[in-house]
């Protein structure tokens, strides 16, 4: 008895004109440009993605770590309100346009960094998943701790010394969202092929740890007035890592973002081309 034919039994497109492929037979060619149809089953299927279905649960991880990596990039926005603030102070500008768009877009990136740290927050408190699990309540723990810390850290006025204390929480945060990555990761087949564009966390850490450091440095250093050369080195290294930080930051949120779309909409499984082969699909078009 011969094996029947694996028909496809929901929508398909063909990889090279568009083509809708469903009720034809996967070993067949797709009647409009002839190209092979196991070409464009290649290109849906995720056969090295986690067989069991992603849960309302992983769901809600998914959305509380795009949204604390998204809060965690706009954090930084307190970086370019400290530099336009110092830019303020050393420019000797009068009141006109210039000074006011200056002290708008100040004003602008200090909202941007309490809304971004607060949702952060939010999504840590509220929106991750409540499991009895020592790992997902160390995610909730260090996460919270660290997005509250800098939530009001956010809220002073910016200043060298502040901007060097945020690094303790942005560590937090990081190191709360490191074991969310390595989870829902393999949910999304971007995430796992594309590594030129994939963010390691311990390299955020270290960008993060040589600012803090620097920036510490370049306080104690210019305690005294003959090393003037030694804290502008310092501050220059620590601008530089801090922001390779907020680049990797953007990184960092755009990986979340895939993941995010792969657990609300993942790939299609055989099971959901194919059917049940012993059980034909009715409302399966029938194609020349």
């Amino acid at each position: 008895m011969s094996e029947p034919e694996p028909l496809i039994r929901q929508p398909l497109r063909c990889v090279q004109c568009g083509y809708d492929l469903e009720g034809l037979s996967a070993r067949g060619n797709c009647p409009e440009c002839g190209r092979e149809i196991v070409s464009s089953l290649a290109k849906v299927l995720d056969l090295s993605a986690p067989e069991e279905p992603a849960s309302q649960d992983s769901r809600r991880l998914a959305l509380a770590l795009a949204l604390a990596t998204a809060g965690c990039l706009a954090g930084t926005a307190r970086l370019p309100e400290f530099a336009l603030l110092a830019g303020l102070g050393e420019l000797d500008l009068a009141e006109g346009l210039v000074r006011r768009s200056l002290i708008v877009a100040a004003s602008a990136c200090h909202a941007l960094a309490l809304v971004g740290t607060a949702i952060g927050l939010l999504s840590m408190a509220f929106i991750l998943p409540r499991r009895n699990e020592r790992r997902v309540l160390r995610v909730r723990v260090l996460g919270c701790v660290g997005f509250a810390l800098w939530l009001l850290l956010s809220a002073a006025s910016p200043n060298l010394t502040s901007l060097t204390v945020t690094a303790i929480p942005a560590a937090m945060t990081l190191l709360a969202l490191s074991p969310v990555f390595r989870e829902l990761g393999p949910r999304s087949r971007v995430y796992r092929d594309r590594d030129s564009a994939k963010q390691r966390i311990d390299e955020l850490l270290l960008a993060l740890g040589i600012a803090g450091c620097t920036s510490a440095g370049a306080i104690i250093a210019s305690n005294d007035a003959t090393n003037e050369t030694l804290v502008a080195l310092l501050r220059l290294v620590a601008a530089a890592s801090a922001g390779l930080l907020a680049i990797g930051l953007g990184y960092l949120t755009v990986n979340a973002a895939w993941i995010l779309q792969s657990v609300l909409r993942p790939d299609p499984t055989l099971a959901d081309l194919f059917g049940r082969p012993d059980r034909p699909n009715p409302d399966a078009k029938q194609k020349p």
